[in-house]
């Protein structure tokens, strides 16, 4: 098919609420005549089936069922839409991925204008077309290509975003077609094949070999991903090599990066922390599991009710599923578990309620009052190891019990790392040093070398600030990477006062290895009163 300006095209994207016509209907239309982007436009459409819509669509498109209630029918819309094209001239249509959207537009095409009716354009594929002209570039979705020609698209699916990414498609493909003729690659038997990258070779060639962190950027120089590394030229050449799994988004990922830009750093750890928060100040796309999100720390009561303010200390926990299982057993031994309740339950309740009564928190009278969370710790932190004879609902409730322990205590290992002096040993060029962090409100605010204790080590002033999101994550990051260390068999001290220095062993119990034998904390209380917090010494056991 013959491209370039000669050629009338219609661009279209269509957003769909499912995928086939008998299953969803478009929601979303991105049309254009021509190739000035100053006429590409979208309309939304109202739905006829809007209770079949599935939740990922909105997510997807970031669209609500309230923005297409007063929306224009299709019909009526497509007709004109038609008409206008036909009068301009239009001989081809180019959709990206027509596969998909043809059936969706063609039976909007029969709709309109009767059953016999014929689509009236022959139609031009993009995904297909640079299949066949870029065979080596590792990824041809939507996506992929837009990034590798210049366009950086938006997360959220939307037609016009979409429509302006097929046309620079198109033309980018009708670049090549213009350009010289080039011989077909030769085919060699078992030879791998070869990919297509915008990154120069010798430029990631030539990375550092330590630690640090690698940023991968696009053709308009956004920031599309960031990762740490334990040495950088291994890690981002890894990419480029075939060596890591061929999976579908890190493909498309490959295939826009045009630039990476690394940050060196003195250890891993250190790493981990500047790949946390770079993350959480530029929120790239391809980065799923330490962005930003609508997320809110919370706190519990001794009765397990989630809530601010005083009485709720016990905290903080990033999500309320982490104490779901002991309500259930708490509501089970009070006999107030509801039949709906109980199926959240990895066992049925007749099952477990026996095991509550063997260990003593489970009463026959519904007037006894319900236990607490107190008292669910308090028989967590005193259960030793599991004797052998134990069935599988004992060994369930005990694990649960044990894991409300874990979760109290890495809560309160948070609170205290907020303002601390971390030390870890590491090694550079085979010689074994220290590594120190001083923390001051969640904040890195000062490193170097040292010991692994220094005595000249002052309390910081009690002006602590609430906890955020932000600050949870990278405590969480911090007390992770220690963690880490300490499995490796590296001496570590932590720090919060002069009189006392917490040691790899401590993290170890912290982090599961010891679940029989957590850490006893020190008695204080958090820097500031005001402020929520777990403190151990109130369990009173």
């Amino acid at each position: 098919m013959e491209l370039g300006p000669g050629k009338k095209v219609l661009f279209l994207d269509a957003q769909t609420t499912g995928l086939s016509p008998r299953a969803g209907e478009i929601m979303e239309l991105g049309f254009g005549i021509g190739g000035d982007p100053e006429s590409f436009g979208s309309r939304l459409f109202k739905l006829r089936r809007e209770d079949r819509v599935p939740p990922k669509v909105w997510k997807m498109t970031g669209l609500s069922l309230e923005q297409l209630e007063e929306a224009d029918d299709i019909v009526p819309f497509w007709k004109s839409l038609v008409e206008k094209a036909l009068a301009a001239g239009v001989d081809t249509v180019v959709i990206h991925y027509a596969q998909f959207e043809l059936p969706f537009l063609k039976a909007l095409h029969r709709e309109t204008f009767g059953e016999a009716a014929e689509f009236p354009w022959p139609v031009l594929c993009t995904q297909r077309l640079a299949h066949k002209l870029f065979p080596n570039l590792p990824s041809r979705t939507l996506r992929a290509l837009a990034g590798y020609f210049g366009f950086d698209l938006g997360e959220s699916h939307r037609s016009l975003d979409h429509l302006n990414a097929t046309r620079l498609i198109w033309e980018g493909c009708a670049e090549k077609l213009a350009g010289p003729a080039e011989p077909p690659p030769e085919k060699k038997r078992g030879a791998k094949k070869t990919r297509e990258y915008l990154v120069d070779k010798q430029k990631r060639l030539d990375l550092p070999k330590g630690p640090g962190i690698y940023e991968m950027v696009s053709p308009r120089g956004k920031i599309l991903y960031v990762g740490k590394a334990t040495s950088l030229r291994d890690r981002v050449n890894s990419y480029f090599r075939g060596h890591r799994p061929e999976r579908p988004k890190i493909k498309e990922l490959m295939t826009q990066v045009a630039d990476v830009r690394v940050t060196p750093t003195a250890t891993p750890l250190e790493a981990a922390l500047l790949e946390y928060d770079r993350i959480k100040m530029l929120e790239p796309p391809y980065n799923v599991s330490l962005r930003q999100r609508k997320r809110r720390l919370l706190y519990f009561s001794r009765d397990l009710i989630a809530g601010e303010g005083p009485g709720f200390s016990w905290g903080p926990f990033s999500s309320d599923m982490n104490f779901d299982t002991l309500e259930q057993i708490r509501a089970l031994a009070s006999h107030t578990l509801t039949v709906h309740r109980g199926y959240w339950l990895r066992h049925p309740p007749e099952a477990v309620f026996p095991v509550l009564e063997k260990m003593g928190l489970a009463s026959w009278e519904r007037s006894h009052p319900p236990i607490t969370l107190n008292e669910l710790f308090c028989l967590g932190k005193s259960l030793g190891e599991d004797p052998p004879d134990l069935d599988e609902v004992q060994i369930y409730v005990r694990r649960k019990l044990r894991q409300a322990v874990w979760r109290v205590h890495r809560a309160y290992w948070l609170v205290r790392l907020q303002n601390a002096r971390v030390a870890w040993e590491y090694q550079t060029e085979g010689v074994t040093k220290v590594r120190f962090l001083v923390v001051r409100n969640g904040q890195v605010v000062s490193r170097g070398d040292g010991d692994l204790v220094d005595l000249t080590y002052r309390r910081f002033p009690t002006e602590s600030t609430p906890m955020t999101v932000a600050t949870f994550d990278r405590l969480r990051v911090l007390a992770s990477g220690l963690g880490q260390q300490a499995r490796k068999g590296k001496q570590i001290a932590v720090q919060f006062s002069p009189e006392r220095v917490y040691d790899a062993d401590d993290l170890l119990r912290l982090a599961g290895d010891h679940p029989h034998n957590p850490p006893e904390l020190e008695p204080e209380a958090v820097a500031s009163p005001d402020l929520p917090g777990v403190a151990i010494s109130e369990a009173g056991c």
